[in-house]
């Protein structure tokens, strides 16, 4: 909050993963006049449907995360909740003045496809025909970053969140450094095009692959487009099975760390050489010891120490010099 008023505050806010204990301590650091959270909105639909947690040895256990509204100046006209949703608490309408004019104001959190299945699609069908029906201005905010989220819900520092949120995204920039040397004497237009679909998983794919030697021009293009096409396939299956099973799977199977172990799977595979793994147990181990850092800052130093060990290691690594006879 405090951080938000030091660069000028803002007129609206929308909040998703809002937490209703912290929201009010939130928008006043951050100068804000108002606020709306679902939980306070329509506490009793969601106590009927469920959506506030269970009682527990006396006390309510966490729900799951809602959303939430902020604004300064005139408060909201009206605010609107959607009984017919499945999960009402992901989201919170209200209609406010903006420079004069009415403006319709959505505060949408989409919920994960592994965890609610078919509710994911529902609910953003009925959302979506529910704004189909309004008329004017609408300003609506999607999803937040997870990790960012969850640092901020941790109590991290808000300088410590935005430069872990930058070193985590600056991988991709990497990435694509990586990438580019393979397609240098591309145009701009099929260079803008291949990069695209840049993420992790391209990345851990294509660039062991390149670095073999045996492919040509063509073969790299080739290789490149077709692991793009199947990781986009993947990704859609993958989807529409969480869509349809999801829901319906055992807690016990904690799909939930299907992505972090789907990482650990592609740094192992990549991480063959001297520099890299010197790079990946150092991160791996601060980050580990580091756990009770001050501000939560165990990602971001255990990010700067690996980089500042794999740089370290490459110095000292021998290369090999050809001779001459």
């Amino acid at each position: 909050g405090e951080l938000l008023a030091s660069h000028g505050g803002a007129d609206l806010v929308l909040l998703q993963e809002a937490s209703a204990g912290g929201l009010s301590t939130f928008c006043e650091a951050a100068g804000l006049d108002w606020w709306r959270h679902t939980r306070d909105v329509c506490w009793d639909l969601l106590e009927v449907r469920g959506r506030l947690g269970h009682q527990e040895d006396g006390r309510r256990t966490q729900g799951p995360r809602m959303v939430a509204l902020a604004g300064r100046g005139e408060r909201p006209r009206s605010v609107t909740v959607f009984p017919d949703v499945p999960l009402p608490e992901k989201v919170l309408a209200a209609w406010v003045d903006v420079g004069g004019v009415t403006t319709t104001v959505v505060c949408y959190h989409a919920p994960t496809g592994v965890q609610h299945g078919p509710r994911k699609a529902e609910q953003a069908v009925r959302i979506a025909d529910w704004l189909g029906s309004i008329s004017g201005p609408v300003i609506l905010a999607g999803a937040a970053q997870l990790a960012t989220i969850q640092m901020l819900d941790g109590g991290t520092t808000p300088v410590v969140v935005i430069l872990s949120a930058v070193s985590i995204n600056a991988r991709i920039l990497l990435y694509s450094a990586s990438l580019a040397r393979w397609f240098a004497d591309r145009p701009l237009w099929q260079r803008l095009l291949l990069a695209l679909p840049v993420i992790d998983q391209m990345h851990f794919t294509c660039a062991p692959r390149f670095e073999r030697g045996d492919l040509d021009r063509s073969g790299r293009a080739a290789y490149y487009v077709g692991a793009a096409a199947w990781l986009v396939l993947a990704w859609v299956a993958s989807q529409t099975a969480a869509l349809l099973v999801g829901a319906g799977a055992p807690q016990a199977l904690r799909l939930d760390l299907a992505a972090p172990l789907a990482m650990v799977g592609l740094l192992a595979k990549s991480a063959t050489g001297r520099t890299p793994v010197v790079a990946a147990v150092t991160a791996g181990l601060v980050a580990t010891v580091g756990v009770g850092l001050p501000l939560h800052g165990s990602v971001l130093v255990a990010t700067l120490a690996g980089m500042l060990a794999g740089q370290a290691s490459a110095r000292v690594t021998p290369r090999a010099v050809e001779v001459s006879s």
